[in-house]
């Protein structure tokens, strides 16, 4: 996760809220939900 957060710095953003998910069942993917801030401000 801290690789994708570094991306989305890189771009201009900044993580306000940050969640992540396990996965439900074996095998099945887990989750990732994040709210940014550009750099002029804007959500």
């Amino acid at each position: 996760m801290k690789r994708l957060l570094g991306e989305f710095q890189s771009a201009g953003l900044t993580a306000v809220e940050v969640e992540c998910y396990a996965p439900l069942a074996p095998l099945s993917p887990g989750g990732f939900r994040a709210r940014f801030i550009a750099a002029d401000g804007a959500e």
